[in-house]
């Protein structure tokens, strides 16, 4: 890591040139004659400017100034954490079982914080982003995922479990902007503490309209689910849910809990929901049809509830209220 004194030397750089540039903006904007006299440097002497507009510069320069030293404590923090976690923290389950190793810190972070700082704008980040291995995804760039509006995540049958997903949740929360998502946990080892820790992630996903959520064959029961469709009721510009919690135990009682949860999502007007083998009797199915009816018309509503032991006549009347509400593009598969 750089010394404190060329961090700093950097920093008061970085605020000469700011002042500079204040000083330069506001020569066009008020194209002033005495104004237009003053040299472009951090010497030039203010006081012709008159009590006004002196000010207005000051206040400008001062907010600048600011936001500067507020970038710099955040990259000095950010750097600060990741050597604490290159040093201490715990080894992360990755594919097959093994270890994710902390990535060297590379050349550019070597050099130190000044060169984070001076190319903070340069690097602006993709706004559509595809990850299929926890630890690429772990690693990305913490200062562009705010320009990230379309997130695919693929960790499939990848050894996931509860304790990789404490470490998925602290960088997932940081994709806050995203307003499309794909995420496929399918095939992996997550319990209810790993559901709650996943429910945690769309805290603040508020511009979310799109989401594509695969929980397919984990150990889930009931109580992860309800903390899921808790934080799902919240998100209220979503549109299109794509839900599979195929394969899990979560028996009639999370599928009440899913059933109940969907008139909640207000503006839902896409609903793919895959519920294959997980235990639905006739009871909870009268339910989720009672719940389906008290939903807006859809423009899609397509179903997976096979191998479930629920009397298959009751199909019927889903399709009724499906009829009733006038959606043309459906499925049931049963």
């Amino acid at each position: 890591m750089a010394s404190y004194k060329s961090i700093l030397d950097g920093l008061l750089e970085s605020v000469s040139n700011i002042v500079v540039g204040k000083i330069r903006t506001l020569k066009q904007t008020f194209n002033d004659s005495s104004l237009n006299r003053l040299p472009a440097s951090s010497d030039t002497k203010l006081s012709l400017l008159g009590t006004k507009q002196f000010q207005l510069i000051a206040n400008q320069v001062e907010q600048s100034m600011q936001k500067l030293l507020n970038e710099f404590n955040q990259d000095l923090e950010e750097q600060y954490k990741h050597q604490i976690n290159k040093q201490y923290q715990r080894p992360l389950t990755g594919t097959n079982g093994q270890e994710c190793q902390r990535e060297q810190i590379n050349e550019e972070q070597e050099k130190g914080l000044v060169i984070m700082f001076h190319n903070r704008q340069q690097n602006d980040g993709e706004t559509t982003l595809k990850f299929n291995n926890l630890k690429d995804f772990l690693y990305y760039d913490s200062k562009k995922v705010k320009q990230v509006l379309n997130l695919s995540i693929e960790f499939k049958s990848q050894g996931m479990t509860d304790n990789n997903m404490e470490h998925f949740m602290k960088k997932f929360i940081q994709f806050y902007n995203i307003e499309q998502l794909k995420l496929n946990l399918g095939c992996n080892s997550l319990t209810v503490i790993g559901a709650r820790q996943l429910a945690g992630c769309f805290t603040n996903l508020n511009r979310l309209s799109f989401m594509d959520v695969s929980l397919y064959n984990n150990k889930i029961t009931w109580e992860g689910i309800d903390a899921l469709m808790h934080a799902f009721k919240h998100l209220y510009n979503l549109k299109d849910l794509n839900l599979d919690v195929s394969c899990n135990p979560i028996g009639n009682k999370g599928f009440v809990i899913v059933s109940k949860a969907l008139p909640e999502i207000r503006r839902l007007r896409k609903l793919w929901l895959s519920a294959y083998d997980i235990g639905i009797n006739d009871e909870s199915f009268k339910i989720f049809n009672n719940e389906f009816s008290k939903l807006p018309p859809l423009l899609i509503a397509k179903f997976d509830f096979k191998v479930n032991p629920f009397n298959k006549k009751l199909v019927s009347d889903l399709q009724k209220i499906i009829h009733e509400k006038k959606i043309n593009n459906y499925e049931i598969l049963v």
